[in-house]
């Protein structure tokens, strides 16, 4: 079962859970999928906080989202590598968790976040519109159209989209 969030070792959730989602997990097999999920988990040391049924079902979750939102053979990008500056001389480097092409080659930002609390709205908003915006202008500046930016809380199970 999840447990709330916080210690020294939440980071650790978070890099997992993005390891696990970042996999092309609908090629996967469901035993693969298990597997993978134990050992990231193992890997990891997180079993205190989340278990290998936890983790599939964020995954699970993940691309029922993708599939309902933008069919099943959207493809699927992630940990996208950038390295951007602005004209005001301020830099920016990084990794996108996921982006999402459309068949007419729009993207679609998705961020991943191990936010376990009541409050994700104001959570977002107080803490992550400005990596969103940035990571907007990124794409924009190389000439790529981007059709939405959303915040994946698989820990909840939610979607939420960005808007500025």
């Amino acid at each position: 079962a999840l447990h709330s969030g916080g210690g020294q070792d939440w980071d650790k959730v978070g890099d997992a859970v993005h390891a696990y989602l970042g996999v092309d997990l609908a090629h996967l097999q469901p035993l693969q999928r298990s597997e993978l999920a134990e050992g990231i988990i193992e890997r990891w040391g997180i079993g205190r906080y989340i278990d290998t049924a936890d983790l599939e079902a964020m995954g699970t979750n993940w691309q029922a989202w993708v599939n309902k939102h933008f069919g099943d053979s959207a493809r699927i990008e992630t940990e996208v590598p950038f390295d951007y500056c602005a004209q005001d001389g301020s830099r920016a480097q990084g990794w996108m968790d996921t982006l999402i092409v459309g068949e007419d080659g729009v993207r679609y930002l998705v961020d991943h976040k191990t936010y376990p609390g009541k409050d994700p709205e104001a959570h977002i908003r107080a803490n992550y519109l400005g990596q969103m915006a940035t990571y907007s202008r990124v794409l924009e500046s190389a000439g790529i159209k981007v059709g939405g930016i959303f915040m994946h809380l698989p820990l909840l199970g939610q979607v939420w989209e960005v808007r500025f």
